[in-house]
């Protein structure tokens, strides 16, 4: 991801004293976004002005997300546009020194070739009390939400790099940017109706286009340079319908895109490794969280499952030879193992373990998945990401850095490359809610073994190697369309726990859209591809692949290590005088200086977009064109109303998953549409994920939330006023009595502090009358104790009362109804002594 660029420099006289910086004011920035299904457009125009009385070379450094590349780079002097340039970056170097040492002006962009994702911009020779425009184009996806959404995200700016000047004077470029503050425009073309668009950072307005698959979003009124993300989410009526696009490059050539998200219905088979860094570090609160999350995380595996535990430092080893069955008496092995774990294995050596795994052959059909906690560096980040991505078509690796010293480049870049999540631990308490929101991520069905047979659209494919396919995600396809490619079916067949898959989806050469960032993702794709020897080629000398992969970028216009914009103006007057060295240090968000620092935040972009003061997390929009009725019909209000309260704890824990890496209230009158930054509503009200979907004749709201979570045995009694620590401790006892299969033996009553003879009288008839009577009551109650003391834990517990309550619906078949049993034993429980 980019931030806006603040250029700034050392003073000349007092740098090597002081090192004091010198700010080069940024007047102004607009962004331009055009988004196709899942490719996105970006053009970030910035303003910057040379308030000092010398010539200067300002130099400022951007991180982009792995999968963006910069597809175009443009300066505006004196209302001229003057386009980039892409050529060989020696060459590209040599054209940008040779224009500065002719008096005129150089504009160069580059990115770093020992750093990853790491870009420069240099702006050479700005004339004093002169302004520049910089226009900076890029492509990446955008990303897709656990609940089925559309999410375009641009991360915020560093605190301390936030601040906007406007200009000193007027400014010819006032149309193009929003002076002193930021400006956005977003135009979407789906391939299905757009149902509702959200943002929760900041008010935005929309507007349907001619057809319900297009729409213009623009933010409601101008925002000051701050430091929060922007985001907005996409609602289509058809998200999991597979889709292409095809698009054409300058030369003739046409690039086909296809969308894949094949929805399963079965239940998931995974294998689960518990990747442990038991080295010195990690001695005290960390061990012992790690002790009591590994507890929780083994009762949450469904049955089914194939699990291991490896413990690692200067040595490693495994608790089993290779990952057994889930049941019971393997999970007696693993408690006990866990219950004795410390950190007594030295240093942190992370990479031999990983090649250790790495060789065991997965097991067709089971996608194997490492959960990595760590809190240590190591030398060699490069080789261990480099491993993860080399295997990332057979494993996908879940991260968490814990505390402060984590090597953030390493647990971030290995979660990317192993197409994965990563996730910042900061304290130990917060350790259980984090690994199993990732647990439960890992355990939706997938699809392995995945191939694509592109039959008469002939076609070269990028990426060559396809990951596996998870429920909730959606897997990307580029083919660079051969001359005598025609219209016809392209079909993804791959293994899934239900049988074969196959899925199919007509591509047509001659409907060509506009636009280029279809060609530009797949030539990006395709270089990541060459970069990392994953293209499918024979075997080709370094000297060879980097040949191709400048062919590529010039071709397509698509930056790359081995190559640079450059733009010259050339001046009437050459500018005389020695021009002063401006540098500029742009860091992501919450990182500390001197960490490189690779953003998770899927979907955006360059980083940097601000927030409205006091912006609730939810905007309201007002529709300009009438939305069909069936967008909120009644049935889908009731549904949603009744989880918005889930939704709130869905929203926080999204909050800190951005900060780490990557209401209730009914909806008030719609607001007017506003052309400044003035409020759009009511500060105080809290309008979480609130959607307001209004036809101008026929006016109807709704709250909007993502699907629950499969209901699940629990009471809605008030809990109990219990500290963290001991609501953890005694939640702990509870959950560590579950068995494999997710039931609970009578043993467990005393720890709910339910008498054993009164369970025994109370248990309905019904019940009495089932093969597991007294385990299916015991079970039962366990999960409506659960729900009720302990309704703050629930990502701890979720996963553990959904298998309980699975197996409840297994054993009693038609006897009882999950909903008429919660009810029997919340008001068992009620009547209890308090």
């Amino acid at each position: 991801m980019c931030r806006l660029g603040v250029l700034a420099g050392r003073k000349p006289e007092t740098a090597a004293k002081r090192g004091q910086l010198v700010v080069v004011p940024v007047t102004g920035a607009k962004y331009v976004v055009d988004i196709i299904d899942f490719a996105a457009q970006v053009t970030l125009k910035q303003r910057f002005e040379n308030v000092e009385e010398n010539a200067i070379e300002a130099v400022y450094e951007f991180v982009l997300d792995g999968r963006a590349s910069v597809t175009d780079f443009a300066a505006y002097v004196d209302g001229r546009e003057i386009k980039g340039v892409l050529k060989e970056k020696q060459a590209a170097k040599d054209k940008y020194d040779d224009a500065i040492a002719g008096g005129g002006g150089a504009y160069l962009l580059e990115e770093d070739k020992e750093k990853p994702n790491v870009f420069s911009v240099s702006v050479g020779n700005l004339p004093p009390k002169k302004e520049v425009l910089i226009a900076i184009t890029y492509v990446v996806e955008a990303d897709v939400t656990d609940d089925g959404q559309i999410r375009f995200t641009i991360p915020g700016a560093p605190s301390n790099q936030a601040e906007m000047s406007p200009p000193s004077g007027k400014s010819i470029y006032e149309k193009d940017v929003t002076s002193g503050g930021v400006g956005i425009t977003a135009t979407f073309n789906m391939s299905s109706n757009i149902k509702c668009i959200t943002s929760k950072t900041h008010p935005i307005m929309f507007e349907l286009g001619d057809e319900p698959t297009t729409a213009t979003v623009s933010l409601a009124g101008e925002v000051p340079a701050q430091t929060a993300d922007f985001e907005i989410l996409v609602k289509t009526a058809d998200l999991n319908k597979a889709m292409s696009k095809v698009q054409e490059v300058g030369d003739g050539s046409k690039i086909a895109m296809l969308g894949f998200a094949p929805q399963l219905d079965c239940d998931a088979r995974t294998e689960c490794i518990f990747l442990v860094d038991r080295s010195g570090s990690m001695d005290g609160a960390s061990i012992e969280a790690v002790r009591n999350t590994l507890q929780i995380f083994l009762r949450s595996l469904p049955e089914g499952t194939l699990f291991n535990i490896v413990g690692f430092g200067s040595s490693h080893f495994k608790l089993f030879d290779r990952s057994v069955e889930y049941n019971d008496t393997n999970l007696t092995v693993a408690t006990k193992h866990v219950s004795k774990m410390a950190a007594d294995l030295g240093g942190t050596e992370i990479l031999p373990p990983l090649m250790m795994l790495f060789k065991e052959k997965p097991i067709p059909g089971i996608p194997r998945q490492i959960f990595l906690l760590t809190d240590g560096q190591v030398s060699n980040s490069v080789e261990c990401i480099k491993a993860v991505r080399d295997n990332a078509g057979t494993t996908r690796i879940f991260t968490f850095g814990i505390g402060s010293g984590v090597d953030r480049e390493l647990v971030f870049g290995m979660a990317k490359a192993g197409e994965g999540y990563c996730e910042l631990i900061q304290d130990s308490q917060s350790m259980n809610t984090k690994v199993l929101r990732q647990l439960e991520r890992a355990l939706k069905p997938a699809l392995t073994d995945i191939t694509i047979n592109w039959g008469n659209v002939s076609a070269r494919q990028a990426p060559h190697i396809l990951p596996p396919l998870f429920v909730g995600s959606r897997l990307i396809v580029y083919g660079f369309l051969k001359p005598n490619a025609r219209e016809g079916d392209v079909v993804m067949k791959a293994t899934s726990s239900a049988g074969p898959i196959t899925v199919s989806v007509h591509v047509n050469p001659v409907a060509v859209i506009p636009g280029r960032q279809i060609g530009n993702l797949a030539a990006r794709t395709l270089i990541r591809d060459l970069d990392e020897g994953r293209s499918g080629l024979a075997k080709s000398t370094a000297q060879q692949v980097q040949a191709e992969i400048i062919a590529l970028s010039l071709k397509f216009g698509v930056l790359s290590k081995h190559t640079a914009f450059v733009v010259v103006e050339k001046r009437a007057d050459a500018t005389e005088g020695t021009m002063q060295l401006r540098e500029a240090r742009l860091l992501p968000a919450g990182t500390r200086r001197g960490a490189q620092t690779t953003s998770m935040l899927s979907g955006g972009g360059m980083t940097g977009f601000p927030v409205l003061p006091g912006a609730p997390r939810s905007s309201l929009f007002t529709l300009k064109k009438t939305i069909s009725h069936d967008l909120c019909d009644e049935e889908e209000s009731e549904e949603e109303e009744c989880c918005l309260e889930d939704d709130d704890d869905e929203e926080e824990e999204e909050q800190e998953e951005n900060e780490d890496a990557y209401g209730g209230a009914p909806p008030p009158p719609p607001p007017a549409v506003a052309s400044s930054a003035a409020p759009l509503v009511d500060r105080d009200l809290d309008y979480d994920d609130l959607v307001l979907k209004a036809d101008k004749d026929e006016e109807k709201q709704c709250a909007y939330a993502p699907p629950p979570l499969p209901r699940a045995v629990a009471s809605s009694a008030t809990a109990p006023a219990t500290s963290d620590k001991w609501a953890e401790r005694e939640l702990m006892a509870i959950i560590i009595a579950q068995r494999a299969n997710g039931s609970w033996l009578t043993t467990v009553l005393p720890v709910l502090k339910v008498d054993p003879a009164a369970a025994a009288r109370a248990m309905p008839a019904v019940i009495a009358s089932s093969k597991e009577a007294e385990v299916v009551w015991a079970t039962a109650l366990a999960c409506a104790f659960i729900g009720s003391h302990f309704p703050d834990l629930k990502t701890q517990w979720s996963l553990v009362v959904q298998k309980a309550s699975r197996w409840l619906a297994k054993t009693l078949g038609t006897l009882l109804t999950l909903n008429e049993l919660e009810v029997l034993a919340s008001a068992f429980l009620s009547g209890m002594p308090k």
